[in-house]
């Protein structure tokens, strides 16, 4: 499994496996068929004309998970925040985060948690200093399969901070965190006031609610959304309660 938002296409020799992360999918007929495949797929003119493909195996039923550490120039690194990479249907890409995650066992969670930080221990011991993001996918039997690192700011880094400013340093010890990005939505100047008026927008009194991360309506039409709430039932409740308002604001 690899959410990357911009894969042009993925190529498998079983029509079954459900590939998130692929714009689209070519199915193999013939495995050996290697430069058939790059040719209908336009990778060896757009992507690789050097011919430096990489081939990526697609793990089925996996749930893609991430921690966000930091290496400071003293002291131990330290993990920051983590959480599962959320995927929308029509294509299955990267569409936000939720942290912590949902629905990741314990001990696989901790298993990844504690290799992570070793991971980011190795980093700092190179050289690395700052922010990083390790990523990996869990398997269905819990296994868990490393497969990047972003050293530098990643996509939960301005999460987190929202978090902490409305909630405190300590956060996931009381509230969960979902995001979405691309959201179609109206001007913001119509759309704050409609979640004010229907109890959505943040609240420091209940301690929930609904903080808008990122407004690109004026050139896209799109913005992105963070829920924070004390559950993940509650923080679900308070986004699709969203969808309905922006589906009335779209009509």
């Amino acid at each position: 499994m690899n959410l990357s938002r911009g894969l042009p296409a993925l190529r498998f020799t079983d029509p079954g496996l459900e590939g998130a992360g692929a714009q689209r999918t070519i199915v193999l007929g013939d495995p050996t068929d290697h430069e058939q495949v790059l040719k209908e797929a336009g990778l060896t003119a757009t992507h690789a004309p050097q011919g430096e493909i990489v081939l990526e195996v697609f793990h089925p039923g996996c749930t893609s998970v991430y921690v966000e550490v930091d290496c400071p120039e003293h002291g131990e690194a330290v993990v920051l925040n983590g959480g599962q990479l959320r995927t929308d249907q029509h294509p299955p890409v990267l569409a936000g985060l939720a942290l912590p995650p949902r629905s990741v066992p314990g001990p696989a969670w901790e298993h990844f948690t504690s290799e992570a930080l070793r991971m980011a221990r190795f980093m700092q011991s190179l050289g690395c200093r700052g922010l990083a993001s390790i990523d990996a996918v869990i398997d269905q039997a819990g296994n868990v399969w490393f497969n990047e690192v972003n050293a530098r700011l990643g996509g939960s880094t301005h999460l987190h901070h929202i978090a902490e400013t409305l909630v405190g340093p300590h956060w996931t010890d009381s509230h969960v965190l979902i995001s979405r990005f691309n959201v179609r939505a109206p001007a913001l100047a119509h759309l704050l006031p409609a979640m004010r008026e229907h109890g959505l927008a943040w609240d420091s009194q209940r301690g929930h609610g609904i903080v808008i991360a990122s407004d690109d309506t004026a050139a896209t039409g799109n913005l992105e959304y963070v829920v924070l709430a004390h559950n993940h039932e509650e923080a679900s409740d308070l986004e699709d309660q969203l969808t309905g308002l922006l589906a009335q604001q779209d009509s």
